[in-house]
């Protein structure tokens, strides 16, 4: 049991245990009624293109969640005891910060237990971590990929000394326990080679550092290649029957990965079509 498990048990007791325990049960024979996690994306839109993102080949409309329809859904969820939420799958959530911000206010005093933000850190200042701290984020995740700028641009197309700074900011307003930080390195033949360095850099600053191994999808740049250190590794499958995503500005999707994004939209997988999670659930588990 890692840091931030210990925390949420803290809090949650009981609860948190069984939740967990569902969430990473290989049986996936009896279906749930209603998934246990969201994956929601409040705008269809990112500032950086990287060419292992899943998401590479999702044609971006830049459109924005409705307010009205981000709130059902939180009551929906709520409604069935949903216990975990994720703010950027597919998108950059601090792109609409106000929003974001608006949005995990809603998540205070419901269901709501492990409340994740993805996020590659460009615009993560100062005032926006104190924000979102007191909003009740619980898990502030970065994506980084990097220890050195020559590696990051290749990566990451930015600066990485404007990330970093961002993160000392966020850790400077930080003054409980939470939200957890945790920084991660997406292994590729092009950064394998500064893991070690990455590893030994974060360890003393974040709380938890997480390198993962790369999973192809979409086309990508001709020299992301794996190595014989880093193996293609498969998506997790029994964790698609217990999540569910929905991207700006109100597509359904089984989950956040850009392919099942993409198909969603091509079928037209709509809350006007659907309705509700629920609906749309329930149609996909008859289907399978």
């Amino acid at each position: 049991m890692n840091k931030y498990e210990e925390i949420m048990l803290g809090r949650y007791g009981q609860r948190y245990i069984q939740y967990r325990e569902v969430f990473k049960s290989q049986d996936i024979e009896s279906d749930l009624d209603f998934p246990l996690h969201l994956d929601l994306d409040l705008v269809n839109a990112c500032n950086l293109k990287c060419p292992t993102c899943h998401s590479i080949g999702l044609k971006r409309n830049f459109k924005s969640m409705e307010k009205e329809l981000i709130q059902q859904i939180i009551e929906e969820c709520n409604e069935y005891r949903m216990p975990a939420i994720n703010i950027g799958g597919c998108c950059e959530p601090l792109i609409k910060s106000e929003l974001t911000v608006d949005t995990l206010y809603k998540l205070k005093n419901t269901s709501f237990m492990d409340i994740f933000l993805h996020t590659n850190g460009v615009l993560l200042n100062k005032d926006l971590s104190k924000s979102l701290i007191d909003a009740g984020l619980t898990f502030l995740c970065v994506s980084i990929d990097a220890a050195t700028q020559e590696t990051f641009e290749k990566m990451r197309g930015a600066e990485l000394n404007n990330i970093i700074e961002n993160i000392e900011n966020f850790l400077s307003v930080r003054s409980g326990e939470l939200p957890v930080l945790r920084v991660s390195f997406l292994a590729t033949s092009i950064n394998i080679h500064e893991k070690d360095k990455f590893i030994e850099f974060w360890k003393d600053k974040a709380d938890i550092v997480e390198v993962q191994n790369y999973i192809k999808s979409f086309d990508i740049q001709p020299d992301v290649k794996l190595t014989d250190e880093i193996k293609d590794r498969q998506p997790v499958s029994h964790r698609k029957e217990k999540r569910i995503a929905v991207v700006a500005p109100d597509y359904l999707c089984l989950t956040c990965n850009g392919f099942d994004v993409s198909n969603s939209i091509e079928q037209g997988n709509t809350f006007s079509k659907y309705s509700t999670i629920k609906n749309y659930w329930n149609n996909y588990v008859l289907k399978k």
